[in-house]
């Protein structure tokens, strides 16, 4: 065997040990953990008070925080947050259709606290009933958090 064609194979070995390697960190290896939710606060998301009842008020932030796992700590994986509404949804002005969910994608960094929330910014948003966070892996649910929105009693 000539030298370029066993630099070559040591290459083509080389990037077969990285695929391997990748393979342990897949997206079927990724975990969720909630370790606190309720009311934040700030530009950099504080937890002002740990509850799953929210009085709706316009600017008022709700979520969670979690930590991912499975991938090696450090590691950055994404996470897709979705915000399901009540089974009435929510209908921004000017739009015909009700709205039933809103999904971003969290970049997490393994083993840190990781915030996914939803500020209502809009009198349009302000729903009464149960609204969940969900976190997604592709397309397994990793964790779920239940919030009952409340209006103020008159």
């Amino acid at each position: 065997m000539s030298k370029f064609a066993a630099r070559a194979f040591l290459g083509f070995l080389g990037f077969l040990a990285l695929l391997a390697a990748d393979v342990g960190a897949s997206a079927e290896d990724t975990r969720a953990e909630i370790v606190r939710f309720g009311i934040y606060s700030g530009d950099t998301p504080t937890l002002a008070v740990a509850t799953s009842t929210i009085l709706i008020q316009k600017g008022i932030r709700f979520g969670l925080e979690f930590k991912a796992a499975g991938p090696p700590d450090d590691s950055v994986v994404k996470i897709k947050a979705i915000t399901v509404f009540p089974p009435a949804g929510v209908k921004s002005p000017g739009v015909k259709q009700r709205l039933h969910q809103t999904a971003s994608t969290v970049a997490a960094r393994v083993g840190q606290p990781t915030f996914a929330g939803y500020r209502i910014g809009e009198v349009w948003q302000m729903a009464p009933g149960e609204w969940r966070i969900e976190l997604w892996s592709g397309d397994r649910k990793l964790a779920e958090q239940k919030f009952l929105l409340v209006e103020r009693a008159h």
